[in-house]
């Protein structure tokens, strides 16, 4: 597989018709008859798909547009670089690189090298490039020109690289390369909700299941403009941004940093067909100017639960129905709403992704009152598995089934219906709480623009509910009277904390650590 990208006719055929959904309670997994399907060899059909040039790239932050051809003689130009660092067959490579062309042609190089790719937020600092480097085994790490993470001598080697106008950064050996058989696939580190924060071994074959689930149930063109705002070393923006146009074809309008009046400006002159946002991103873009018309972009929101008071002024003010959409690290994309689903459905993911399984489990510790179960996931874009000293930890999928550790309930048309995590259950005593009912009550509050309730106290010795409400006019009283006359008392918050924000991650999900 080394050396130059070889070209091969890679055939995709789009499989018509939609997925029947059924009143029962489990939605099976749609099987696709061999005509159907896409031929999958992993990293090989990932190469002779973007070796066939379908991709340009517009870089906002540098005003500068690679097209095809220029794309393709990047990744030529990289792949000398990634022989000069010496990457091996096998060999774990960290990527800390910013969303534009430089990204998805690193990505290719290593790939094309059949080394493993660990992806990291592009403005990691070096010494945290050392410790994640240590603690899963990567040897090496390429970066970007905008980095300035750290002195070369935190490092075995440190060199910089500068082959075209686009492509420039540096590369670092961090120590020698540990043996691997491993091969075919990235490495994607959780946002660690269920615990501790743990690295998905997705193959490529993983990558491009989730590629045509996107692809089937969006009806995605090769014409589409997709605006990249989420950072590609995220699975949403990773399989959305990178993986459909570098795979299906298209355009990529991307920015290394959120930018509300610029993503508007893309959207309006840039023809941005397609915007992968999160609930946080909206609430910036949605005070931005866009005339209800000017835009037939196609917007999904994800990361977080997207409030209906964001939802509704989108509609309002852009004359746009913005989509939810659900994924995990582990799966890639699961659920989104579709474009004829009626507004009554709003607090709905939506129906399953053409290609993906659903099924809720019951969980003796979860209230039976709350109508909500265990979520899992079938489909074949599933990881393999976790990241262990062992080997590969696959114990959170049985028999192709993947759990989530997510809280959901299915209506009778199949449309799934987020209620939080199991680890996120607040035990009052022995009485359980769901996160989200709270939310959604205090949501009803005027003058609430976004909520966060979690679990303050320790599981062993009792919870109490906490909540951190974001609202210019509304005051921790408010917020107290209102849940009296809503909610059990035993679902009340005892501590209200009133914030100008939600502290967030890179990728939109709220920060828990950082809550008050």
């Amino acid at each position: 597989m080394r050396g130059r990208l070889r070209y091969r006719n890679f055939l995709y055929v789009r499989r018509a018709g939609r997925l029947n959904l059924s009143r029962a309670r489990t939605v099976p997994q749609l099987s696709l008859g061999m005509e159907e399907r896409m031929t999958i060899e992993g990293v090989s059909s990932f190469l002779d798909a973007v070796a066939e040039g379908k991709t340009t790239f517009l870089d906002l932050d540098t005003s500068m547009t690679v097209g095809p051809d220029e794309f393709l003689r990047g990744i030529g130009s990289l792949s000398e670089v990634v022989r000069a660092a010496g990457i091996t067959p096998g060999e774990r490579v960290i990527l800390a690189i910013g969303n534009g062309p430089l990204f998805a042609a690193i990505l290719t190089s290593v790939l094309e090298a059949e080394a493993i790719p660990l992806l990291l937020h592009h403005e990691t600092p070096a010494r945290e490039l050392l410790r994640v480097g240590r603690t899963y085994g990567a040897s090496a790490a390429f970066t970007d020109a905008g980095g300035g993470r750290g002195r070369g001598e935190d490092f075995i080697d440190h060199r910089r690289f500068s082959t075209l106008p686009w492509v420039e950064g540096s590369w670092a050996r961090m120590d020698e390369a540990p043996p691997s058989s491993l091969r075919d696939a990235s490495l994607h580190p959780t946002s660690g909700t269920t615990g501790h924060a743990k690295v998905a071994i997705r193959s490529m074959d993983h990558l491009l299941g989730d590629v045509r689930h996107y692809v089937e149930t969006m009806d995605l063109d090769v014409s589409e403009v997709y605006l990249d705002t989420i950072p590609m070393s995220h699975v949403y923006g990773f399989g959305f941004c990178v993986g459909v146009p570098l795979v299906h074809g298209g355009t990529v309008v991307s920015m290394r940093r959120f930018n509300p009046e610029i993503a508007v400006r893309a959207i309006r002159d840039a023809g941005a067909t397609i915007y992968p946002a999160s609930p946080a991103a909206l609430n910036l873009i949605m005070q931005e100017d866009l005339t209800p018309g000017d835009s037939r972009c196609t917007i999904t929101s994800a990361g977080a639960a997207l409030p209906e008071r964001t939802r509704a002024t989108m509609k309002e003010r852009w004359g746009v129905d913005v989509r939810p959409l659900y994924g995990t690290t582990e799966t890639g994309a699961i659920t989104v709403v579709r474009k004829d689903d009626p507004r009554e459905t709003a607090a709905s993911v939506g129906h399953p992704m053409q290609g993906v399984g659903v099924e809720i489990r019951a969980d003796e510790r979860n209230p039976n009152d709350a109508g909500a179960g265990r979520i899992w996931i079938r489909s074949d874009a599933v990881m393999e598995g976790y990241a262990d000293e062992g080997g590969i930890d696959r114990s959170r999928i049985s028999d192709g089934w993947y759990d989530t550790g997510d809280l959901g309930s299915l209506d009778d048309e199949g449309r799934l219906f987020l209620r939080g995590r199991v680890s996120e259950v607040i035990n009052v005593y022995g009485l359980k709480v769901i996160p989200t009912e709270v939310e959604e009550v205090i949501r009803l509050l005027p003058g609430v623009d976004d909520v966060k309730v979690y679990a303050g106290g320790d599981s062993t010795d009792g919870q109490h509910v906490k909540a951190a409400v974001v609202g210019k006019e509304v005051s921790m009283r408010d917020v107290q009277i209102h849940c009296a006359r809503h909610l059990a008392p035993f679902k009340r918050p005892s501590s209200i904390a009133v914030l100008e924000a939600l502290p967030r991650t890179s990728s939109g999900k709220v920060s828990m650590p950082d809550l008050p």
